[in-house]
């Protein structure tokens, strides 16, 4: 008998509309080729430690937005994967949805009009390109918001913003920020895919590859003025080049790094930003959505990658800055981030809700 069952709620994972939900032990948080969902599985031992309530069911799925298995007050949702900031269509159908990359693209609409530039320009574009994914669900949101407050019997369940946690990320001791090897540390794609010749996106290329392309760029720079760091890049050639048989020395490179950079990705958010603070790395960020947890992150914020080589050099000379960065780095994982803490909030808010109910 699967342990999912044994237990006083029930757990899937939700990858294919075209196939049914796979029932999930929690406890076994890593199943096999579901390596996106080990962060959830020991989120999901805290919630189950700490749910004052039973029989609910619970779908952890990447994207799915439009359908799910079955509906109810006592099913939540936990979308993970979702960087369109859309709002599910079932959101009249469930009791609770808890979202990554949360429900709405923050623009700096200020500093596009101020400061124009073709990066921000292409931002702009993925904003609409976004928005027309966005557009149907968020009209259907209203729709079924206006038919709440006419009828008793329809709900709209609440969306919490939750972190997207890490991926593939091996539990290693915390190795001192002085022992370790490299001084900068960048592993991934500059581009998610390969694109057709007449793409829009090959054509004016994206946000990531912009931001991607100009740090690769300036680092390159770095290393020429100061050969006496030791920089480790690792470039592949689309998201999601590390596997799972990868993972562990993707891992240890990682836990011997001081300075590991976070460029933006498709979104400003990224899963390498929970694994550099769970180990302890000082993080470059070019900036974070104003969410709870990145709110005060003890992380350094670049607004530019052509500013990056200052930056680093002063951080790299500054051993004491990068100790008292480590340490607090650990403490904000310990305090933000960690699964127990992460889980014990979800169970708080479900027990809040009079909506949810077995």
């Amino acid at each position: 008998m699967l342990l999912t069952q044994q237990l006083a709620n029930q757990y899937y994972i939700y990858v294919d509309s075209n196939r049914p939900p796979e029932p999930w032990d929690i406890y076994n948080p890593r199943p096999q080729n579901r390596g996106f969902v080990t962060y959830f599985g020991q989120v999901l031992q805290a919630v189950e430690e700490n749910l004052g309530k039973q029989g609910l069911i619970f779908y952890v799925t990447l994207s799915d937005m439009q359908k799910l298995p079955s509906y109810g007050d006592n099913v939540v949702v936990l979308i993970i994967g979702d960087e369109h900031y859309r709002v599910p269509r079932y959101i009249h159908q469930v009791g609770a949805v808890f979202k990554a990359y949360g429900t709405s693209q923050e623009m700096q609409w200020k500093t596009l009009v101020t400061k124009p530039s073709y990066r921000g320009f292409i931002t702009l574009v993925q904003y609409f390109s976004n928005l027309s994914l966005r557009l149907p669900l968020l009209v259907n949101y209203k729709f079924q918001k206006l038919r709440a407050a006419i009828a008793k019997d329809v709900r709209i369940a609440p969306i919490y913003d939750i972190p997207g946690g890490y991926h593939n990320s091996e539990d290693l001791p915390i190795k001192p920020i002085d022992d370790r090897a490299y001084d900068v540390f960048f592993d991934g794609s500059v581009q998610n895919n390969i694109y057709s010749k007449w793409s829009i996106k090959n054509v004016l290329k994206t946000p990531k590859i912009v931001a991607r392309s100009l740090m690769l760029q300036q680092l390159d720079r770095f290393k020429q003025k100061y050969p006496e760091f030791h920089i480790q890049l690792a470039i592949r050639p689309a998201f999601g080049m590390v596997s799972e048989d990868d993972a562990g020395s993707y891992s240890k490179h990682l836990m011997n790094t001081k300075v590991c950079l976070v460029p933006r990705g498709t979104t400003l958010e990224s899963f390498r930003i929970c694994e550099a603070l769970r180990y302890g790395c000082v993080v470059i960020v070019e900036d974070l959505p104003d969410r709870d947890f990145y709110r005060n992150a003890p992380v350094v914020r670049i607004k530019d990658w052509n500013n990056v080589e200052p930056v680093l050099a002063q951080l790299l000379r500054d051993k004491e800055q990068m100790r008292e960065l480590h340490q607090q780095t650990l403490e904000w994982w310990d305090t933000q981030l960690t699964e127990s803490v992460v889980g014990k909030q979800i169970a708080e808010k479900l027990n809040q809700l009079s909506s949810v109910r077995a």
